[in-house]
């Protein structure tokens, strides 16, 4: 990220899930609550990677249903896996993949504005929140345009914002 110390505030946990509000109390809504209200961080960005091994667990959750814990954090992505579902139920596996972790991404920027603090934030515009997917085979990103709901080069996105072409992220 090319960041000096203390200028990232991170937060990661298995799948970038984050619950809704209220659906759970823990460490990532404690996370999300001091970041935004103490420090007043002004961008949270929702990462997602290609290759996700959570995203492939919503496929077969049979897997990890023996690690108990792992098993009743993925069911935090269950409505991922819904979506994508009826959106790209016909695509190939690995297709299929990559629509549930682009899904996943979408899935939880819509839980982070769940959180009072975060949706009052944004809506005094003191507060925004992005969605990016990594490919971790070429190194790239691509970031979500929320007014298309597609996922574009994140390259691709920085142009057309320069050039003065809507894109919301």
């Amino acid at each position: 990220m090319q960041a000096p110390p203390g200028e990232l505030f991170i937060c990661r946990t298995a799948g970038n899930i984050v619950p809704a509000w209220g659906d759970t109390v823990g460490g990532v809504g404690a996370t999300i609550e001091y970041a935004v209200e103490v420090l007043n961080v002004k961008h949270i960005v929702i990462v997602g990677h290609s290759d996700c091994g959570a995203m492939k667990a919503l496929i077969a959750p049979e897997k990890v249903q023996h690690l108990r814990a792992i098993a009743g954090w993925i069911r935090h992505a269950e409505r991922v896996s819904a979506v994508a579902q009826e959106m790209h139920g016909d695509a190939d596996d690995p297709g299929f993949v990559n629509h549930l972790i682009e899904e996943n991404v979408t899935t939880q920027l819509d839980h982070l504005v769940t959180y009072p603090f975060v949706a009052d934030k944004m809506r005094s515009g003191n507060l925004f929140v992005h969605g990016l997917v990594f490919d971790i085979k070429t190194g790239t990103f691509r970031i979500l345009d929320r007014a298309t709901n597609h996922f574009l080069p994140l390259k691709t996105a920085l142009e057309q914002r320069a050039a003065h072409v809507p894109v919301q992220v």
